[in-house]
């Protein structure tokens, strides 16, 4: 291995250590137990979604008019934000191990290494884990899901085409909001003053979580229990990051367009 891949696994490494940057013990949570709390979320949400999509179940409730397509809207806005709700809070567990601290000066500092390389390697190592959490937490309603939409169609292709399209929006989503936090935590290193940094720190990390949390559960409200999209969608769409992935969705192989009603 080259000294570059040696860094880029020191930083894999690091991000899931049981240490601080003064070397004390602290509680982590290792890499299996994190994949395993980011895929269960989008798999027992595609399981709760059969009964909706069943036809079987439709046919024994009386739906003769179905349309799996124009329905599947508002739970594709919810798997978007679902995956960019538990991507951020990783990332926000995870503030501390974004950017190299001062025990990473200490180690890394007296070796012939120039500086640009350790944080390159950071940025790599961090690009690798959020292509492996995008991936891990929606591998499984990327199956499940598509294929319960196409239920009714019983082609491979329809299928291929919802969970291509499933895809590229979920994974999109989780990647901005990986790297949106990432974005974040190097403002505050700059605009901050070094002895503010961990108070600022603190209360960023709160409000972060805060608002991951009332996004995730005002979607759980509007779409899940109420069935469709909040009304007037298309006035505030553009200042909406799920929205934006939501179109992503719609144009990438879905046959309803994002206008029609939900």
């Amino acid at each position: 291995m080259t000294p570059f891949g040696h860094l880029i696994f020191y930083f894999l490494k690091r991000m899931f250590s049981g240490e601080d940057e003064e070397g004390v013990e602290s509680m982590s949570l290792g890499l299996g137990v994190v994949l395993a709390f980011l895929a269960a979320p989008g798999g027992l949400a595609s399981l709760f979604l059969l009964d909706k999509y069943s036809t079987l179940l439709q046919f024994f409730r009386g739906q003769r008019h179905f349309d799996p397509y124009r329905a599947s809207i508002a739970d594709e806005y919810f798997f978007i934000v679902l995956s960019m709700t538990i991507t951020g809070l990783v990332m926000v567990f995870r503030w501390n191990r974004l950017f190299p601290d001062r025990r990473d000066f200490w180690n890394l500092a007296v070796l012939p290494i120039p500086i640009r390389q350790v944080f390159l390697a950071n940025f790599t190592a961090l690009f690798l884990l959020a292509v492996v959490f995008a991936v891990d937490a929606n591998v499984i309603s990327t199956i499940l899901f598509p294929a319960f939409v196409t239920m009714s169609d019983g082609s491979f292709a329809a299928f291929f085409r919802s969970a291509g399209a499933h895809a590229a929006a979920v994974l999109s989503a989780s990647l901005f909001s990986f790297f949106a936090v990432f974005a974040l935590v190097g403002i505050l290193m700059l605009i901050s003053p070094p002895r503010w940094f961990r108070t600022v720190s603190v209360a960023a990390r709160t409000l972060l979580v805060v608002a991951l949390l009332v996004e995730f559960i005002s979607n759980v409200l509007m779409q899940l229990l109420s069935g469709h999209l909040p009304g007037h969608a298309d006035a505030y769409a553009r200042f909406l990051p799920p929205f934006w992935f939501l179109r992503i969705y719609r144009h990438s192989g879905a046959s309803v367009p994002l206008a029609a009603p939900g």
